[in-house]
Parts: structure tokens; sequence; C-alpha cells
């Protein structure tokens, strides 16, 4: 893989739609056309059992369909990776879906049909969020060429912010139901709502005790150190074990990696690349190493959990100013 700009056409580099690409593809499009079968079916009043018997058919014509369609689109995981509008793509139908569910369950139209939107939304959401975090996975491949120059473990120190506006999001959205008549929407949606953003604000708080030191962090005694795993040891239900990474696997934690081309985001089910054209500063604090960027959640990482903090942010400034550099001459070249 040679090197690309950040500036590149997306799809430029990308490289031939893999085996999981295009399965994880026709699975979307399987599950898409085998849900709209199953509400329109069911709207339809056509019975259960022909419904069973054709949903198979269905499925498997989705799947070949849309790994068929993926193989003959070179670079749509790249698009989709990059960003919007293409990320919003895997998500149209579930919203749809849910729309859909809302109608039927407020309309005239039997209640059985909420059956196949209902599992639209659910099956549909499932597997247009693992697409995201595939093409997402994919982009980054295609846009950083080699190893990374420095890696460092990352801890968000918003974790428990993003969190709780999730919970507080989902709260949000359970009053949305008030505003029905009484029926199933008002019944059924807004308990569950409720629940999920209680559970998210629990959560939220659950991540912020664990992740706020005791007393003096630079000592063994600080919550932040007993609860993370480092690289000789790890601490589970108050038991420290010592662990080797080859031999444990599931020892796994998110990192920062910084190439030439930017940095990148690898969690364990997705890597997010950012160009550093997107790094408008870089903060070094008591608590935190912060990239801020512009319109977006800054990268925030947990100063502790840094072996050198110092020379990880020397690192980051050369990087920076390197890819600056060459984009510049790149330009007065294009211009000459």
């Amino acid at each position: 893989m040679h090197e690309t700009p950040a500036s590149a056409p997306v799809g430029a580099t990308a490289e031939p739609p893999d085996v999981g690409w295009l399965a994880a593809v026709g699975l979307y499009v399987g599950v898409v056309l085998s849900a709209a079968s199953v509400a329109v079916a069911a709207a339809a009043g056509v019975s259960a059992a022909t419904i069973v018997g054709t949903l198979s058919t269905l499925f498997t014509f989705g799947l070949v369909a849309g790994a068929l369609g993926a193989k003959g689109t070179p670079g749509l995981a790249e698009r989709i990776g990059h960003g919007l509008p293409w990320l919003a793509v895997p998500f149209l139908a579930p919203v749809g879906f849910a729309a859909a569910t809302v109608v039927v369950l407020e309309t005239g139209v039997p209640d059985v049909a909420a059956i196949g939107t209902g599992l639209g939304t659910l099956l549909a959401g499932s597997v247009g969020g693992a697409l995201v975090g595939m093409a997402r996975t994919r982009y980054a491949r295609a846009m950083v060429s080699g190893d990374a120059l420095a890696t460092i473990d990352w801890v968000r120190t918003n974790q428990a912010t993003v969190t709780a506006g999730w919970g507080v999001g989902l709260l949000v959205l359970a009053g949305v139901p008030v505003l029905f008549q009484d029926g199933p929407i008002r019944t059924r949606f807004s308990p569950h709502l409720l629940l999920m953003g209680t559970m998210f604000i629990l959560m939220a708080w659950s991540s912020h005790a664990r992740l706020t030191p005791n007393g003096d962090k630079s000592t063994e005694e600080g919550r932040l150190r007993r609860f993370l795993p480092d690289r000789a040891r790890r601490s589970v239900f108050g038991q420290e074990l010592r662990y080797d990474q080859e031999i444990d696997p599931w020892v796994t934690l998110n990192e920062i990696e910084f190439h030439p081309e930017g940095l990148v985001l690898s969690k364990p089910m997705q890597r997010r690349f950012v160009p550093w054209t997107a790094i408008t500063g870089v903060t070094l604090t008591d608590d935190e190493l912060r990239l801020e960027r512009d319109g977006w959640l800054d990268v925030r990482c947990h100063r502790d959990v840094i072996d050198d903090p110092t020379a990880v942010v020397e690192t980051i400034e050369r990087l920076r100013s390197s890819r600056n550099l060459a984009d510049r001459r790149r330009g007065m070249e294009t211009v000459a």
C-alpha cells in the first residue's frame, strides 16, 4: 500500500472488497428485504405459514444481491468510513423501519405488521452499526501506510460525559411518547426508553467513579491504577493478576496510533482515521492529553496511562509539522 495524502479522493486507494465486507453487506440487504417483506405481507393479511415459507428465499436473495452489489462497487467501504453523508447510509433503513412502526401502531394497520418493522429496526440497526465499524476500519487501512510510529493506550477522560449524554438523550426520547394518546406507543416504548436511559446514567456514574483517582494519582493506590490493566498486571474483582498480553488475548485496550498521515483511534471492533489537518491543537495537562478538533469531540486520554506524555506530545507536534509542510509543498507543486 502506498502513502496517500489525507486530501486524496476517497476510494482512490481502496482495496478490492474482501469477503467479510461482502458478507456483511449481503447480510444487511437480506435483513432489510426480509423485514420489509414480513411487514408488508402481514399488513396485507397474508397467512403466517406463507410468510415463513418465503422468508428464507427472500433472505437468500437479499444476501446474494447485496454481496454482488458490494463486489461491483469498489471503494464503497472507504466512502462510508470517510464520514457524512455516506456514513448515514446504513442507518437509513433502521430509521425508516422505526418510523413505520410508529405509523403501524398509531393507525388502522394490523399490529402484526409491527413485528416486521420492529425486527427491521433492531436487526438492520445492529448490522448497520457493524457495517459502519467495518467501513471505518477499511478507510483507516486505506489512508495510512506502514506501521504506526508510536502507540499509546487510550482511556478517555470524557467517557462518563459521553455515556451520560446518551442516557439523557434516551430519557428525552422517553418523554416523546407522552405526546401520543393512550396506546401502544405510550405504554410500550416510554418505559423501555426510560429504563435504558437510566442504565446509561448509572453506567456513566460507574465509569466516572472508576476512573477518578483516589488521592495521589501517581501512587498505586489511585483508583485509576487499580482498575486499569497495565503492562504487568490486571485487577479483577479486587484481586491483582499478572498476565502476558500474548497468552491472554482477552486483555484488550483501546489505543491511539500515530502515523505520518494522521492518527488512528483503535478499538476492539473498529479503527478510525483522523488526519492531522483535523487536529487544531495539542494540550497536555496534569490530568489528560487532549487533541483538539473543530466541530467534533476532542480526543482525550488519561495522562496516567501514557508512559512518557512529554515525548508523545513532541512526536505529535513533529508529525503535524511534517504533514503540514508536505501538504504545502504539494499545493505549491499543483499551482506551478
